[in-house]
Parts: structure tokens; C-alpha cells; sequence
């Protein structure tokens, strides 16, 4: 639920009304642990001493971005394709009906 003087709370639009969680807030995740990737790069810069340790934890972060965002597009595309498959009607008649001989009474 949605409370009105909330409209420009994060948590409040990130989140839909059953709990879970949207891409917008997978996207954030994903943009987040890049953030932390990148501080680590920009920190082997400055400290060359320990650029072996950050260099290796700023890849631990990119591979943590990657599977979420490989994760968001996988529940994406298998989203979309429940909403492409053909629904049957119910007057829709197959092929093989078709071939069938109907019997007279």
C-alpha cells in the first residue's frame, strides 16, 4: 500500500503492492554494486600498495552486478514470453479436428 504524503519515498515506489520486488529496484541493485566496483578501481589508483586486493574485490563486485542483471533479464524475458504465448479459445478447433468425419445421427 501506497500511503499518499509518500509518493516521493523510494522504498515506497520501488516495492509493489504484494512485496516484491520491481526491476526498477534489481536496476538500482545493479547500479549500487557498479558504484562499488568503481570505488575499488579508484581506490587501487590512489594505493598502489594494495591495487591487487581492491582490483580483485572491484571484479567480486562487477560479477555480483552481472549475475543480477543477467537474473532481472531472465525473469524479464520470462515474463514476457507467459504474456506472448497463445491463449486457446474455446471455440478454436485443431488441425486434426478439421480432418476428422463428423457423424450423422
Amino acid at each position: 500500500m501506497v500511503l499518499s504524503h509518500n509518493y516521493n519515498d523510494s522504498d515506497a515506489k520501488i516495492k509493489n503492492k504484494v512485496g516484491k520486488t520491481t526491476g526498477r529496484m534489481r536496476m538500482e541493485t545493479v547500479r549500487r554494486l557498479r558504484a562499488m566496483a568503481s570505488l575499488c578501481r579508484q581506490s587501487a589508483a590512489y594505493h598502489p600498495d594494495r591495487s591487487w586486493e581492491l582490483l580483485a574485490e572491484a571484479e567480486y563486485w562487477e560479477h555480483l552486478a552481472n549475475a543480477a542483471l543477467l537474473e532481472h533479464f531472465e525473469d524479464c524475458t520470462a515474463s514476457l514470453s507467459d504474456q506472448t504465448q497463445p491463449q486457446p479459445t474455446v471455440n478454436a478447433i485443431t488441425s486434426d479436428e478439421r480432418r476428422l468425419p463428423v457423424a450423422f445421427a
